[in-house]
This record gives C-alpha cells, sequence and structure tokens, in this order.
C-alpha cells in the first residue's frame, strides 16, 4: 500500500512537537493560537533552563535560528531514538497567509554517511490509549502531488525544508504518535514521538 508523502510527512511533523510534550489544540484564531503556544514556548523554556542539561551545539544552534528569524517552534526533529540523540531540525507554527489557517512548516539538515536508496518510515498512532494505526511504508516509494523523494540520495548534507497545512479539524481526543525513518542498513536517519492532547 503506497502512503501519500503528504500523509506520512505530515505525521513526522505532528509526531516531532516534542519528546513526552502535552499540548492542546485550540480552533481559534490563527494569531491567537500562535500567540499561545508562544507563551507556552517561553514558559517551557524557563522550565527546561532550570531542569535540563545543558543543550548540545546543534541544539543551541537550532534554538538560536528560531530567534534570530522570530519563528515560533513547536517542536524538534532528532537524529535517533534512544540515547545520545542530537537536534537535526525544527517544526515551526506559522500563519498560512493563502487560507487563513495555520501551517506546519519543517526544517531539517542531516547528513547521511553513505548513500540512501530504500528505507522505511514506521509510522504507530495510539488515541485514547488504543492503537488507531500502524504500518511501515517503504520510504523512496512515497509521491503526491507536491512532494516526491527522489531516491538515491547521495552521501553528504541535505537540506529539506516543506510546509504542511493543519486540518481545520481534527477529532478531540489524547494521540501518541511516534514516527522512524531509517535507511536501507536498518540505522534511524529521523525520529519523533508526542503527545497530543486535543480538546
Amino acid at each position: 500500500m503506497m502512503l501519500p508523502v503528504k500523509i506520512v510527512i505530515m505525521a513526522l511533523v505532528v509526531c516531532s512537537v516534542g519528546l513526552g510534550a502535552l499540548y492542546t489544540f485550540i480552533h481559534s484564531n490563527p494569531d491567537d493560537t500562535i500567540q499561545m503556544y508562544r507563551n507556552k514556548a517561553q514558559q517551557r523554556a524557563a522550565k527546561s533552563a532550570e531542569l535540563s542539561e545543558p543543550l548540545s551545539e546543534a541544539a543551541k544552534s537550532w534554538n538560536d535560528w528560531v530567534i534570530e528569524h522570530d519563528l515560533l517552534s513547536i517542536g524538534d526533529i532528532w537524529d535517533k531514538c534512544e540515547g545520545d540523540n542530537d537536534v537535526i531540525g525544527k517544526v515551526i507554527l506559522a500563519p498560512d497567509e493563502e487560507t487563513g489557517g495555520l501551517l506546519n512548516v519543517l526544517y531539517m539538515n542531516i547528513t547521511f554517511v553513505h548513500p540512501v536508496d530504500d528505507g522505511t518510515v514506521s509510522l504507530d498512532v495510539k488515541y485514547n490509549g488504543m492503537d488507531l494505526y500502524y504500518n511501515d511504508f517503504d520510504f523512496c516509494e512515497m509521491k503526491d502531488d507536491d512532494i516526491e523523494i527522489e531516491c538515491p540520495y547521495e552521501a553528504g548534507f541535505h537540506h529539506f525544508n516543506h510546509n504542511f497545512k493543519i486540518p481545520k479539524y481534527i477529532p478531540k481526543g489524547q494521540y501518541f504518535i511516534t514516527s522512524r525513518v531509517s535507511d536501507q542498513f536498518g540505522d534511524i536517519l529521523a525520529c519523533t514521538q508526542v503527545y497530543l492532547n486535543i480538546l
């Protein structure tokens, strides 16, 4: 079964709004929503500065980039799922000038140590504690109207930047979503995980 790229990448974006973070989505004026998240982000930053270990150079660099461009980060993208992981990207919440709604904007820098000519995207979604959806997809066969994964990717640096519209309606409830993107050797390329509480 082939899943459109937009759905898989949107799931990655939704997942990447923060490891273990609990977010509340409220359908309201986009400017109000952005301001609400900006306030929550400032509160989380203050708490995390008190409680956490020092940030890695990559995490500091991404955070500085967000501040420099006056953006609102709603999540990180990591290079590994467990252990000593590092930030390789950010997910930004932005107004959608075209529709008056909201966009998630994904920015990711990644360096492949070898060519990537095959891979898997694993997606696991739980809704109110029950299994809602699980599937593995062939990374290189994902296609959609706007996006196409073009394998092989050469070894070296790659930058990804994609906009994704946020659906106007998401059913109320609690979601736990995880995703992993791995290469042809099973090595993790990117990992996201999130709790969502939609009221």
